[in-house]
C-alpha cells in the first residue's frame, strides 16, 4: 500500500518577455495498493487524482491565430495549455506463470 502527494506552486512560462499570467498551483493525491494471494497471484488497485483536482500545465507556445479553435472567435493567448487528467480508478490481477 502506498500513496503519492504532489504539490506544485504557481508557475510562469519561460518566454523571453515573461508577459503571460502564471498558472495556479495545485495538489494531487494518488493511491496504490496490492495484495498477494499466493506466490503467483496478486490483485491490485490504483486511484489517480483522488480528489479530482482541476489544474492545468503549460504544454507549448504557438500562434493562436493560425490554429482553428471552434467556439473561440478571436484567440489571443499564445499558451496551448494541457489540462489535468480527471479522477481515475484502476484495478487488476497479476499472474506469474
Amino acid at each position: 500500500m502506498g500513496f503519492r502527494f504532489l504539490q506544485i506552486v504557481p508557475m510562469s512560462a519561460t518566454s523571453s518577455a515573461n508577459l503571460t499570467a502564471p498558472l495556479g498551483g495545485y495538489a494531487v493525491v494518488n493511491l496504490r495498493s496490492s495484495y498477494k494471494l499466493t506466490d503467483n497471484f496478486e490483485i491490485f488497485a490504483l486511484v489517480q487524482n483522488l480528489f479530482d483536482s482541476k489544474y492545468a500545465t503549460y504544454a507549448i507556445y504557438g500562434d493562436p491565430t493560425r490554429t482553428p479553435l471552434p467556439g473561440v472567435p478571436n484567440p489571443t493567448d499564445p499558451r496551448f495549455i494541457s489540462v489535468a487528467p480527471p479522477l481515475a480508478v484502476y484495478g487488476g490481477v497479476r499472474v506469474k506463470l
